[in-house]
């Protein structure tokens, strides 16, 4: 299996996974012409990254990820995961942990590498973070109407 870069006019290859992620999330719907009205620009102009694997031609993990050269808060060369996930059935395959591979090295000349995680994967993805260095720096709350 072989990580690929995803192109802007291929954007449409996410929806079903895409989809897979906001159900496990317990997030509405995906909307998909709002993730390409962000995502086509970022692709288009190398600010953002999407790499994806495929099995029988479906995606079965992504990971997206936007790269600042300057943080708007620190001024550092800042790399911000957006999303990362793969299909239930691959989880155990090392699929993931290839993508993380991927952010890393496309981003390992960036002073700050940032990674998120839905709450559902909190204690598993803590290990795996921390094995690699990441520490704790913030947590997310969350209120929907």
């Amino acid at each position: 299996m072989n990580v690929e870069l995803l192109s802007p006019h291929e954007l449409h290859r996410v929806i079903p996974i895409a989809e897979a992620f906001c159900t496990e999330a317990g997030n509405p719907a995906f909307d998909y012409e709002a993730f390409k009205q962000l995502w086509y620009p970022l692709l288009e102009s190398g600010t953002g990254e999407i790499y994806f694997l495929e099995q029988d031609n479906a995606v079965i993990g992504l990971i997206g990820f936007i790269m600042l050269p300057k943080d708007p808060f620190f001024g550092r060369s800042t790399a911000l995961e957006q999303f990362w996930f793969v299909s239930k059935e691959h989880r155990t395959s090392g699929v993931g942990l290839l993508l993380l591979d991927v952010f890393e090295e496309r981003t390992k000349n960036y002073e700050d590498q940032v990674l998120v995680h839905l709450t559902a994967c909190g204690n598993f993805l803590h290990k795996v973070y921390e094995r690699r260095g990441y520490k704790l720096t913030e947590q997310t709350f969350k209120k929907s109407k």
